[in-house]
């Protein structure tokens, strides 16, 4: 495995530029923050996004995560497998939070907002005024995983419980879309699950939500399509 470990590491840094970009992406598991650190270049064969490091950052001593523990992290990763300078980084790629914004800083480069992160936000703001119609629909959720609430739906349907995500705002539309395939195998006579079924009128409610998403859904890949068409069009042009 650390044969294989070097060869892909030379290999990544003969194919990566000189000048070269860095794209950053964390996760946070219980008390660990991983932090995902991505290159960015283009070839001849179009651009490359290979990962260069994926690590648990420790806080310090005060129990403190600032920009300083993750430049500390990833600020030998280009110099060490890769043979590149950190200091011909261009420019940062990730969420606008003040971690990466002080990070960015410290490293002396421009920080380029995440489009994706852009999106959590929106979809955010428009989930906010449902928030807590699907908190019904989550604890619920949750309650039909245990175990013997569990073996009593496996009798009735193949189809399983999904819970939402926070970081995965796909997953808030499909819980909605699981939730109402379900609801014809919950009983509302259970005791174990009376007191957590949601109200007809937050079942409206979480409907028009889910239809709304789905329409979102279809006018973006409408959207895409329509990019991608042209796309073909100006090639076919050319």
């Amino acid at each position: 495995m650390e044969s294989l470990t070097v060869a892909v590491e030379g290999r990544v840094g003969k194919e990566m530029l000189d000048k070269f970009e860095l794209m950053l992406d964390g996760w946070t598991h219980g008390s660990e923050h991983y932090l995902a650190v991505f290159g960015c270049y283009e070839t001849s064969a179009g651009h490359r996004y290979p990962l260069l490091s994926l690590a648990p950052i420790v806080v310090d001593a005060s129990g403190r995560f600032d920009a300083d523990n993750p430049y500390g992290c990833f600020g030998g990763i280009p110099t060490v497998g890769f043979g590149k300078d950190l200091s011909n980084c261009l420019f940062l790629v990730g969420d606008n939070c003040a971690v990466n914004m002080r990070l960015a800083r410290l490293m002396g480069v421009p920080l380029v907002g995440c489009a994706s992160h852009l999106l959590n936000l929106a979809v955010r703001t428009l989930l906010d005024p449902h928030e807590k119609e699907l908190e019904q629909v989550q604890s619920l959720i949750k309650r039909l995983r245990a175990l013997t609430l569990a073996t009593k739906l496996r009798l009735k349907t193949p189809l399983r419980p999904k819970l939402r995500q926070q970081t995965q705002w796909g997953s808030t539309y499909a819980i909605l879309a699981r939730y109402f395939e379900l609801r014809e195998f919950i009983s509302a006579d259970d005791e174990e699950l009376a007191y957590l079924l949601p109200s007809p009128a937050a079942n409206r409610k979480s409907k028009a939500l889910l239809v709304m998403g789905q329409l979102c859904a279809h006018n973006f890949g409408l959207h895409v399509s329509a990019r991608v068409r042209g796309s073909v069009v100006c090639l076919n042009l050319d």
